[in-house]
């Protein structure tokens, strides 16, 4: 039996503003992949100074390894020969993103878009590790609305929602949508920098035209929380999330004080 080599190899979890660094490779293996920034410990250098050169080397930004999220030691995680690999959860300090010529692409994803990808070697297995230890990985809630003035009732019904979760994720009605409601007041992308502007929401999307159920279906909650007043039809939820193999709950949430969106823009 040819034996093979022994490797050590150093990977980043780079997190910054619910954003993680990705890089894709030019050359095998796992070219074309999207994958952790990260390659081989050099002779006389540290696992920590691996992690800093490479992040530099491939993403052209400067961290700092904060906390070892594991090692990862399967025989068959890479091709070339017996490489274990130590990865490391890193704090961003600064440099300008670029791609080395190693990559094709380098580029910041939104954390939920990065664990639904299909990333190389055990890469989305590191990054999952990675992000439990941040916590992120805690249930996820999901509202709707349109916000169109936000007032304190839509503040308590936000942080309410978030009190039964770790990630609170806004879906905020399109304009065409928001106009069959009544007035207008702000276009979806002003709602949304102002739902963005609350420290408790942690992602705003702008609702699907045609289907509420594609937001559901990318984001797949373990919970979602309606407003007193927000009518949807519980069967055809309960049908449908089923379907798609979403085990989600519904929570409603009780009014606070006597505040409407109608009765404001009527004064």
């Amino acid at each position: 039996m040819k034996k093979r080599k022994h490797l050590l190899a150093a990977d980043s979890v780079i997190i910054n503003n619910n954003h993680v660094v990705l890089v894709k490779r030019r050359f095998p293996p796992g070219k074309g992949c999207w994958v952790l920034p990260g390659g081989m410990v050099e002779p006389g250098e540290t696992i920590k100074e691996a992690l800093v050169r490479e992040a530099k080397e491939e993403t052209g930004l400067d961290v700092e390894p904060l906390r070892m999220i594991g090692i990862y030691d399967d025989p068959e995680r890479d091709p070339r020969a017996y490489v274990v690999s130590v990865a490391y959860l890193c704090k961003l300090k600064g440099g300008k993103l670029h791609k080395s010529r190693e990559c094709e692409e380098v580029r910041f994803f939104d954390i939920n878009d990065a664990l639904n990808m299909n990333l190389g070697f055990d890469h989305g297995k590191i990054l999952r590790d990675g992000l439990m230890l941040l916590g992120f990985l805690g249930k996820k809630v999901l509202v709707g609305g349109t916000f169109n003035i936000i007032h304190p009732g839509h503040i308590y019904f936000l942080r309410k929602s978030k009190s039964f979760g770790k990630r609170l994720v806004v879906v905020v009605s399109n304009d065409e949508t928001a106009k069959k409601k009544g007035k207008l007041i702000f276009p979806a992308k002003e709602r949304k920098k102002l739902l963005e502007s609350l420290r408790f929401v942690d992602k705003v999307i702008i609702g699907d035209k045609k289907d509420f159920f594609k937001v559901i279906e990318k984001e797949r909650p373990d919970i979602i929380a309606l407003g007193y007043d927000q009518e949807i039809d519980l069967s055809t939820l309960k049908k449908r999330t089923e379907r798609l193999g979403i085990d989600v709950r519904i929570k409603r949430i009780d009014k606070y004080g006597d505040y409407s969106t109608r009765k404001i823009i009527k004064k």
